[in-house]
């Protein structure tokens, strides 16, 4: 039987490469590359209240993409994210 924590990473990496460019583009550089909304929004010519709404849809497709729609699961979703992309999936 494979390693549940395996498999939700598949799911993770899978769910990302779903993910709608402009909104991938907003997510990778706040995860991957540790820039904030300022930088992201000059980088990409949006304004911030873009940058907020593509990372609430990409933390939003990824929550749908993984299965993790209990109540609660937003919160225990939001802390796994942190943890996995912290420590598992580096670019």
């Amino acid at each position: 039987m494979p390693d549940p924590s395996k498999r939700r990473m598949r799911r993770l990496r899978r769910a990302h490469q779903t993910m709608p460019e402009p909104v991938r583009a907003v997510f990778d550089r706040a995860r991957f590359q540790n820039l904030d909304y300022y930088q992201i929004a000059d980088e990409l010519g949006i304004d911030i209240a873009e940058v907020e709404r593509r990372m609430a849809q990409a933390m939003m497709h990824l929550m749908r993409n993984t299965d993790d729609t209990r109540p609660g699961g937003l919160e225990r979703f939001g802390a796994w994210l942190r943890a996995a992309f912290g420590r598992v999936w580096r670019r």
